[in-house]
């Protein structure tokens, strides 16, 4: 549950029985995970480890899909590399990315798997 207040009169506080309004919201999560301690996230099509890792990692396809490009995208969306499998199973990436979540996308597919970078 998530309770949002409206103070019209004074800074904000947390909830109470102040003037304003309060408004109750549900919130559904899903996909979620209560630990960064994953050390490999996968899914029928491919995986990534370490996950969480420092910019380099391991990805590996499976073998109907190691012709693809695999992009890798920022929380924003921005992309920040690609690399042409050619043929490979396994792909290391080296890359030097500042701490954050990151998701990884096959070309022509709607595959993705989040990762993230940390010290």
């Amino acid at each position: 549950m998530l309770r949002v207040r409206l103070s019209y009169w004074s800074d904000p506080e947390p909830c109470g029985n102040q003037f304003g309004e309060v408004e109750d919201y549900k919130v559904f999560l899903r996909n979620t995970t209560t630990s960064l301690g994953v050390l490999s996230v996968d899914n029928e099509f491919f995986r990534i480890y370490p996950n969480p890792n420092n910019g380099q990692f391991t990805i590996e396809i499976s073998d109907d899909l190691k012709e693809r490009k695999i992009s890798i995208l920022n929380s924003t969306g921005s992309l920040v590399a690609e690399k042409l499998l050619n043929g490979k199973r396994t792909s290391l990436f080296q890359l030097d990315l500042p701490k954050g979540i990151y998701f990884i996308r096959l070309e022509n597919s709607n595959k993705g798997l989040r990762f993230i970078v940390q010290d």
